[in-house]
């Protein structure tokens, strides 16, 4: 696992950058990502593989991805005696949870697990706090971390949107609200890193569908976060509304695809790509140029989508690639062209480089796909919208003496502060599983 330094502490400074900071620029350099899992209900009766997937999730997973974080947006247990969801909650699953994620080494520097609707049945967030990675880290139901990084520092924030007044909502109602002092917290979380680069924001429901979620949306348009990670749902998709994208990452414990969510930051331009629990590799996600069309029906539009300039000869491609037993090639293609090698960053392993000349495109949305050949084959792709621009993606400059962290800072303390894809021939023993957030398209 990549390790970086781990901000907890209260910072102060100008208003938080936002989403429309992202760039389109030559340096690959400026790049980091993480994995988000979600519902994982240990230990429910309907599916019978979410210990397995959970344990592959956070052991081999993370052991060949290397994320900077791993995010679970929460119902990490399913409160159930087996059938049963109005009794107490289920101290089993609790400890079976915890010992999951002890021995997967998930510590409260690179694992923010969340609460969910099924975590507070029958409980105030309780034994949330006293069993999760972060709840007894923190002693709160809305932990918060940043990166700090040689380029800057990103903010990860989180709001608890299930219910926890007393008594307890029951089974089988949603469960879903902020209280104000809920709200107050958050807003305190934000200001606390008001100098983070981008601020990425998490809870376990659409906070569209909670009382008080249209504050939540306030404070985070106040402070620029842009993106909103979620789960609840079991089902995956995006959504787009006062400029805040929200995504939703399938259940690990209920079902098993679209449920490992890879996040990407280029150049702090945000990007998804997802893989399946049910057959992980290869994971692949482009991180330049940035989709521009989202969802499962490319019709959520992208306000934070970098165009490529079409003056551009050498316009830049990056893909994160990750396989179990290495990636051998990737190639990519614009509009269905022909095939273009990339080549592997000697500096940052499990990235790859290549380029196209944007001068012929015309300007608009074209199809950039991309095929990652490991222990299988699979396409991914990304609508990338090309405008009538001059060539001009020289990066900002850094510091000289900017120097990767490599360690965490052994005095570094918890803040306990209250489009459609043109038709491709599929290759022999080739089944297309199609759709994606991003527009991908999956094949192996």
């Amino acid at each position: 696992m990549v390790i970086v330094s781990i901000l907890l502490l209260a910072s102060s400074g100008a208003r938080a950058g936002n989403p429309e900071m992202a760039e389109y620029t030559d340096d690959p350099d400026r790049v980091f990502w993480f994995i988000q899992i979600s519902d994982t209900h240990l230990d429910n009766f309907l599916y019978g593989a979410e210990v397995e997937q959970t344990e592959l999730a956070l052991g081999e997973v993370v052991d060949v991805i290397q994320p900077f974080l791993v995010v679970n947006t929460g119902d990490l247990t399913d409160h159930t005696d087996g059938i049963n969801y109005l009794g107490p909650p289920n101290i089993g699953e609790w400890m079976l949870y915890r010992g999951i994620t002890d021995d997967a080494g998930m510590g409260a520097d690179i694992y923010l697990d969340l609460p969910g609707n099924h975590d507070f049945y029958g409980d105030d967030g309780t034994f949330y706090v006293t069993y999760s990675v972060q709840g007894e880290a923190t002693g709160s139901t809305q932990p918060h971390l940043a990166l700090e990084l040689p380029w800057g520092k990103y903010h990860f924030v989180t709001g608890a949107t299930p219910h926890n007044d007393s008594p307890p909502t029951p089974w089988p109602f949603d469960n879903k609200a902020f209280s104000t002092a809920e709200l107050a917290e958050v807003e305190a979380n934000l200001l606390a890193h008001t100098d983070a680069r981008l601020t990425l924001a998490f809870g376990h429901h659409d906070f569209e569908g909670c009382a008080l979620g249209g504050d939540f949306r306030q404070h985070l348009i106040d402070y620029g976060a842009g993106h909103y990670g979620h789960g609840h749902e079991h089902s995956m998709g995006m959504r787009e509304g006062s400029g805040i994208l929200r995504f939703q990452c399938n259940s690990l414990g209920q079902g098993p695809d679209d449920n490992i969510c890879l996040w990407a930051v280029d150049s702090d331009a945000v990007s998804w790509g997802v893989t399946h629990a049910s057959a992980p590799w290869p994971a692949a996600v482009i991180t330049a140029p940035v989709d521009a069309r989202l969802g499962t029906d490319d019709s959520v539009l992208n306000p934070y989508a970098p165009a490529v300039p079409g003056g551009c000869t050498a316009a830049p491609v990056r893909v994160l690639a990750f396989d179990v037993a290495g990636v051998s090639e990737v190639l990519f293609q614009i509009d269905g062209g022909s095939l273009e090698t990339m080549t592997e960053n000697p500096s940052t392993p499990d990235q790859w480089l290549g380029t196209f000349d944007a001068t012929g495109l015309t300007v608009g949305i074209h199809v950039l796909e991309v095929q990652v050949s490991g222990s299988e084959w699979r396409r991914y792709s990304a609508q990338i919208l090309v405008e009538d621009a001059p060539c001009d993606l020289d990066p900002p400059p850094v510091e000289e003496d900017s120097e990767p962290v490599a360690e965490i800072e052994p005095d570094a303390e918890i803040d306990m502060e209250e489009d459609a894809t043109p038709d491709a021939e599929d290759e022999p023993g080739d089944s297309d599983l199609s759709g994606g957030v991003c527009g991908c398209v999956l094949a192996g």
